[in-house]
């Protein structure tokens, strides 16, 4: 199944939760670039200090999605 996730998801996933765990194991994940600012953000202010070597791994496990105004207003409607 497609899951699409946001920033806060990757703090439910720092701290091993279980459902977390588990999408990020079992699901198709899409993100969008914001998030991926939102957390070199963090990582910059010293939340998520294995950032670095993870962003790696983001980018195979994940498909990324970047923002235009399409996207955008698609995305309000799904919220």
């Amino acid at each position: 199944m497609l899951v699409g996730i946001d920033t806060g998801f990757f703090y439910a996933l720092e701290k091993k939760k279980v459902e977390a765990l588990q999408i990020w194991e079992k699901e198709q994940l899409v993100i969008s670039t914001i998030t991926v600012y939102e957390l070199e953000k963090a990582f910059l202010k010293g939340s998520f200090p294995h950032w670095s070597r993870f962003l790696e791994r983001l980018k195979e496990a994940c498909t990324i999605v970047p923002v235009n105004l399409e996207v955008a207003i698609r995305a309000s409607h799904i919220s």
